[in-house]
């Protein structure tokens, strides 16, 4: 039979429950603290005194960064080694389809100055594509299929980059896709 709760057991939770809520906030952060004790950081040196500003990881044993004055480094899971660079602006963002095929946007930040690019690592070596205006990121979906955002919107379809109009008014900062139709820029 339902009725009202008596007074003296509505007076035993109230006076548990900030109690209870001091004992499961000290326990949650004993969690959290226990989780992150078990993570490290280790520093790893670097081939160049560049700074960098992308990485991207394939696996463990397979990582590129980019940088600035178009520093890119590999990691192959000792060591990073510096990697032949087809330009000298200022790498931004770097996305790897596997470990043979990639892509940087280059140019200078905040879009100024002349040397506004994508390369595309072709299996063998980095190569400059020339690109209308500036670009800050990119994400390929697959090697004919990927997008750049930055002062314009440009589309890849495997042979090359063309300006796509969308409803953006101003610079897109970041784009990401989850498979050919669906895709977020902000």
């Amino acid at each position: 039979v339902a009725g009202p709760i008596p007074r003296g057991c509505k007076m035993a939770f109230s006076k548990a429950l900030p109690l209870t809520l001091v004992l499961i906030l000290c326990l949650a952060s004993l969690i959290v603290s226990a989780q992150a004790e078990t993570y490290g950081w280790t520093k790893v040196s670097s081939p160049t005194s560049e700074s960098f500003s992308s990485v991207y990881a394939l696996s463990p044993n397979d990582a590129w960064a980019v940088g600035f004055g178009g520093s890119i480094i590999r990691w192959d899971g000792a060591s990073w080694k510096k990697v032949e660079s087809p330009t000298t602006a200022n790498l931004q963002a770097v996305d790897m389809i596997s470990p043979n095929e990639g892509w940087a946007i280059a140019g200078d930040i905040g879009g100024w100055g002349n040397n506004n690019s994508i390369i595309r690592l072709d299996g063998t070596s980095w190569q400059n594509l020339s690109v209308p205006g500036f670009m800050k990121a990119l994400h390929m979906i697959n090697s004919n299929d990927g997008w750049a955002v930055g002062g314009s919107t440009l589309h890849w379809d495997g042979t090359n980059w063309t300006n796509v109009e969308t409803p953006a008014t101003g610079s897109l900062e970041s784009v990401d896709f989850v498979n050919p139709n669906d895709g977020w820029a902000v």
